[in-house]
């Protein structure tokens, strides 16, 4: 994980609504037009777009994207879901006194931030676990506290920094294409080891395989995680 010293010009206005219909990417399959015939007929105002793997549908309303999305389920569809800009958590670094995950959850709540998630970073190539946490807090939350305003957590005074990802597309933890995060995803479950129907945290074999195939290249030699897949 990277992290960066300047935060302070960073989401300054994480509490401004913003409103947007999020955007559905529907993975392209054979019989694709039957099923943009089907919405073309129902949502004629619907904006549909090939791209890659996948078929873009711009709702024109929250309804027809609740209403598109309940289809598609119902179908056994493979897509995901964008979020909006407003309901992308932010994401801020503490450097608390305590890594305590339920301490620092507890205390953030009691002084009003609505948090999502709080993790633990580590090196990312030893692993190594480091004495700063990850914070995810929900935007636009009504009489939510903004997280810039904490100056303590767990009765100790915090530094903080702004969180910067590694460089690179979005790996889903669920179907393990990218560009998009499981939260959002209705593709099938694909473990990285056995290329089973289950995560791959939760994978029976825990020894490491020789000559992987990866599930996304066909290729032998690396998992589909790995930096040496194309």
């Amino acid at each position: 994980m990277e992290i960066n010293d300047s935060y302070s010009n960073q989401n300054s206005n994480i509490n401004q609504p913003i409103h947007k219909i999020k955007t559905i990417m529907h993975r392209f399959k054979n019989n694709y037009n039957l099923v943009l015939q089907d919405f073309n007929d129902k949502y004629p105002d619907c904006v549909n777009k090939l791209i890659g793997d996948y078929i873009k549908i711009v709702p024109a309303s929250e309804d027809q994207h609740r209403k598109i999305t309940t289809t598609l389920k119902a179908k056994g569809d493979e897509f995901y879901v964008v979020p909006t800009a407003g309901e992308r958590p932010y994401k801020v670094v503490l450097k608390p006194a305590s890594t305590d995950i339920a301490d620092i959850k507890n205390d953030l709540a009691n002084q009003e931030v609505t948090v999502c998630k709080v993790s633990q970073l580590t090196q990312w190539k030893s692993k190594f676990l480091l004495p700063m946490v990850l914070v995810e807090v929900r935007k636009n939350v009504p009489d939510n506290r903004d997280i810039l305003d904490i100056s303590n957590c767990c009765y100790m005074s915090i530094a903080r920094d702004s969180f910067r990802r590694r460089p690179g597309p979005t790996q889903c933890y669920n179907c393990n294409y990218f560009h998009h995060s499981s939260q959002y995803c209705e593709i099938k479950t694909r473990c990285l080891k056995c290329t089973q129907e289950h995560r791959t945290s939760d994978c029976p074999i825990k020894e490491r395989i020789e000559n992987h195939e990866c599930i996304n290249c066909k290729t032998h030699g690396h998992t589909a995680n790995s930096k040496q897949c194309p």
